[in-house]
């Protein structure tokens, strides 16, 4: 079958299920919409619109720098990749997951009130607000590296649409393949992850001519082993494989283990709310107390790991603050590198291309 097929078959199953995955609660909602277009928060600045331009401009293909560039090395690019992960670990306390079940627990209870409370005073609105903010502060890192993940998928995906000829785009979709790969034998899962959801985005799995020229053998082998079928089984004995492998080590790189964190939380989550808190004997749950401490315990120590690759400044510096394309500009580049072929194709380049229109407009007021 041709990567084409593959990608269509795996789209839908793939990218839908990071994003139910990474959206269990309420805390973490928000920081999984692509809305950006640059590291800002702008809606559609002038340096996405460079880049666009970049990409439907045949003319200035010579013109056009993106991460292979600055960072020819696949594996090197792992070894930043992995950087940046354990840097924004190690960032994470414990506490910032309680608070965010907190969080979603407030949430929920005030969904369930808000229709039978009255519209709250000035002063009591000013306290919720100070409340709100307080919460957000707490739980800043955690939000701060789930919109990481979300922002490594939308970079993967604007770095190849940038490209306005075939050759080019399967040159760096072969690149985040090889970077993919990379990041799964560190043991970097998260980046693994970022990655794989960004080449199944909507608008790269459509570009179907350039998919068939690309050497998909090793995508495929990674889709397996992040295949989300069966609650991500593959997965889950990949990184039993590497905490096996951590615990026998003699090198720091053999320690890594970088979860695919949205999941983990997850699992956090669902534990924490699936079971009671007290038996039907009403005494306390010590069987669940252990399980969550066990989890958190050992996402302590994956977080202790000291980075044993040089850092360069100048990759890392493009990675974290490199323009990043929305959805609507991210499908417009798209269309430009491969015209839409049916009628639904269609007719969502001519809603995109209105859409991306006002927003130019917009901007120049």
């Amino acid at each position: 079958a041709t990567a084409a097929t593959n990608q269509n078959s795996t789209h839908n199953s793939l990218v839908g299920c990071v994003k139910s995955h990474t959206l269990h609660t309420s805390s973490l909602t928000e920081a999984h919409k692509p809305t950006t277009i640059t590291n800002n928060s702008n809606s559609l600045g002038s340096v996405a619109v460079a880049a666009v331009a970049a990409a439907i401009d045949g003319n200035n293909a010579h013109e056009v720098h993106g991460i292979m560039d600055i960072c020819p090395s696949c594996a090197q690019l792992a070894h930043q990749l992995t950087a940046i992960e354990l840097e924004r670990l190690s960032h994470i306390g414990p506490e910032e997951f309680v608070q965010a079940f907190a969080k979603e627990y407030q949430h929920n209870i005030d969904g369930k009130s808000s229709t039978t409370t009255t519209t709250a005073t000035g002063k009591n609105a000013a306290n919720i607000d100070s409340t709100t903010l307080n919460d957000m502060k707490k739980t800043r890192n955690l939000e701060s590296y789930v919109e990481w993940f979300n922002r490594l998928s939308y970079l993967t995906a604007s770095e190849i649409v940038k490209y306005p000829k075939k050759k080019q785009r399967v040159r760096i979709i072969e690149y985040w393949i090889e970077t993919a790969r990379e990041c799964f034998n560190l043991g970097n899962f998260n980046s693994l992850m970022a990655i794989i959801a960004g080449l199944n985005l909507a608008p790269i799995s459509r570009l179907k001519k350039t998919w068939s020229k690309v050497q998909s053998a090793k995508f495929s082998v990674l889709e397996h082993q992040m295949d989300p079928t069966s609650n991500f089984n593959s997965y889950r004995s990949t990184l039993k494989a590497a905490m096996w492998r951590s615990e026998g080590a003699t090198e720091e790189r053999e320690r890594i283990i970088i979860p695919f964190f949205s999941l983990f939380v997850k699992d956090l989550y669902f534990l924490n709310e699936g079971c009671s808190n007290r038996l039907p004997n009403n005494h306390i749950n010590f069987e669940k107390c252990s399980q969550l401490a066990k989890q958190v315990m050992e996402f302590n120590e994956w977080k202790k790991v000291t980075c044993p690759f040089e850092q360069l400044p100048n990759v890392i510096a493009y990675l974290q603050t490199s323009s990043v394309l929305n959805e609507n500009t991210l499908s417009m580049a798209s269309f430009e590198c491969e015209p839409p072929e049916n009628t639904e194709e269609k007719g969502r380049y001519k809603t995109v291309k209105a859409e991306t229109k006002q927003q130019l407009l917009h901007q120049l007021q």
